[in-house]
C-alpha cells in the first residue's frame, strides 16, 4: 500500500468523532437554522432546553451538562461562526467566478490569435509581431494565475486567523449593537415586572461592559433572578429597581449574596431605596 492509494474517508470519520458525538456545539451547528425557522422570532425557552439537553446526554466542552448561561453563549458563538463561514463561502464563490472570467478571456485571446494565423499568411515582420503578442498573452496569463494564487493564499490565511480567534475567545458576554432591547424603563413597576436576566435571549450584562446609552462601563454584574440592566438607560435606575426587589425578598442583609448586598448599599448611598 502506498500513500497515493490511501483514501481520506477514514481521516474524515476520525475528525467527526473527535468533534464529540454528544457535543452541544456540534448539535447546535447542525440544527440552528431549523430551530430559528421553528421559533419564527419567538423567545427560546433555555430552561426547558437545558433540561432536555441533560436528558439526551448533550454536554459542553468540559463534558458537563450545559447550564442556561452556557447554552446561551454556545448558541451565540455558533451563530457568529456560521455567519463568518457564510461570508467565507461567498468570497470563495467570487474568487471562482473571477478565475473563470480570466480563463475565458485567455481562451478568447488564444482563439483570436489562432483565427488570425489561419486567415492571414504571415510574413517575417507579421510573424514576429504575432509571436510578441503570444508572449505578452502568456505573460498576462501567468501574472493572473500568480495573482489568483496570492489571493487564495491570503483568503485561506484570513480564514485560519478568524477561526483561531473565534476558538481562543474567552467565555464572556459581548455587546454587539442591535441585539439588546432599546426600550427605556420609566417606572419602577415596569422594571420590577421584567423577566429575570437568565431568561432573556441575550447574554447578561457584565461589570466593565459599555452602556450603549451613556458610553460608561457598568459597575455591577446582572444579578441572577432579577431584571437585566440592558433594559435601562442608566445603571442607577436599575440599582433603584433591583434594590427594592431585594428588600422585598430579604428581611435582612444576612440572607443576601455579596453582590446583592453591594447593590443594596449603592442604592442606599444614592437614596434610591425608600
Amino acid at each position: 500500500m502506498s500513500a497515493a492509494t490511501i483514501g481520506v474517508e477514514g481521516a474524515l470519520a476520525v475528525l467527526e468523532e473527535a468533534s464529540g458525538a454528544l457535543s452541544l456545539r456540534t448539535w447546535m451547528e447542525r440544527h440552528r437554522a431549523e430551530i430559528l425557522r421553528h421559533r419564527d422570532g419567538r423567545r427560546i425557552d433555555w430552561v426547558a432546553l437545558c433540561r432536555w439537553f441533560s436528558d439526551v446526554g448533550l454536554v459542553n466542552a468540559r463534558g458537563l451538562a450545559p447550564t442556561v448561561r452556557c447554552a446561551k453563549m454556545t448558541w451565540y458563538r455558533v451563530g457568529k461562526w456560521m455567519e463568518a463561514r457564510k461570508e467565507r463561502a461567498s468570497v470563495r464563490a467570487e474568487e471562482a467566478a473571477r478565475t473563470a472570467t480570466f480563463r475565458e478571456e485567455a481562451e478568447q485571446l488564444t482563439n483570436q490569435a489562432h483565427i488570425h494565423r489561419e486567415r492571414v499568411k504571415p510574413g517575417a515582420e507579421l510573424k514576429e509581431k504575432m509571436e510578441q503578442a503570444e508572449r505578452a498573452a502568456a505573460s498576462a496569463r501567468e501574472k493572473r494565475e500568480r495573482d489568483e494564487r496570492d489571493r487564495v493564499q491570503q483568503s485561506r490565511q484570513a480564514e485560519f486567523d478568524a477561526r483561531k480567534a473565534l476558538e481562543s475567545a474567552p467565555v464572556v458576554a459581548t455587546t454587539p449593537p442591535g441585539q439588546y432591547p432599546k426600550q427605556k424603563i420609566l417606572s419602577d413597576e415596569r422594571g420590577m415586572a421584567l423577566p429575570p436576566c437568565e431568561e432573556e435571549n441575550f447574554p447578561p450584562a457584565k461589570k466593565g461592559e459599555i452602556s450603549g446609552a451613556t458610553g460608561n462601563p457598568w459597575e455591577f454584574d446582572d444579578l441572577p433572578g432579577y431584571p437585566s440592566k440592558w433594559h435601562f438607560e442608566y445603571e442607577l435606575d436599575w440599582v433603584r429597581v433591583v434594590s427594592r426587589m431585594l428588600r422585598q425578598r430579604h428581611e435582612t442583609n444576612r440572607t443576601m449574596t455579596m453582590d446583592e448586598e453591594d447593590v443594596v448599599m449603592c442604592g442606599q448611598s444614592y437614596k434610591y431605596v425608600i
